[in-house]
């Protein structure tokens, strides 16, 4: 695959593009899980915020790497758990998505950890050209699908129309849904 095309399409589009492609291994998987379809619901708001960094917080709350590495030293001192940055987020439910990763295969978490860094890795710094710190998480995610030959994923064309070229590299606010109708 050409890599390239991914300069041409901004940070929600590359997000936008990781979500998708998780959400194809996770139905490959046949996983139906509430706190996760909750936690992928939450990471298509970022697509459409207009403030995204409001969505640092959640993100990392939510980051895979983070919860796990974390969680086990929360567990000794919950009372802990604003000192580690986990401010968008009750213990119960930290305690509960900690579980919930412990379970998920591991593409899937590291795609969710790839995308908590394109999200927040631009959220105080300029973009550049095309956002090279947000260029090599979606390489990784480019690597973990093609573990995945069977299934039809999108492709990064149809992210075309989030231009790198649109919000000092942001992009413009988009839903899913507007995928699906530009697909």
């Amino acid at each position: 695959m050409n890599t390239e095309i991914f300069k041409q399409i901004s940070i929600r589009g590359r997000f936008a593009f990781g979500l998708t492609c998780v959400e194809k291994i996770i139905d490959h998987y046949r996983i139906k899980d509430a706190l996760l379809d909750s936690v992928i619901e939450g990471f298509w708001r970022f697509t459409s915020a207009e403030k995204w960094g409001e969505y640092e917080g959640y993100l990392y709350n939510r980051d895979p790497d983070c919860v796990l590495s974390d969680f086990p030293s929360l567990k000794i001192q919950p009372e802990k758990k604003h000192e580690f940055g986990y401010d968008d987020i009750s213990y119960s439910e930290l305690e509960s998505i900690y579980e919930l990763y412990l379970k998920l295969p591991p593409h899937i978490t590291g795609i969710l950890t790839h995308l908590t860094t394109i999200a927040n890795s631009n959220i105080s710094a300029g973009c550049g050209e095309y956002s090279e710190c947000t260029f090599a998480p979606t390489l990784e995610i480019l690597a973990i699908i093609e573990d995945f030959d069977t299934i039809d994923f999108y492709k990064p064309a149809d992210f075309l129309f989030s231009g790198f070229d649109q919000q000092s590299g942001w992009g413009d606010e988009f839903s899913k849904a507007d995928i699906e109708r530009k697909k």
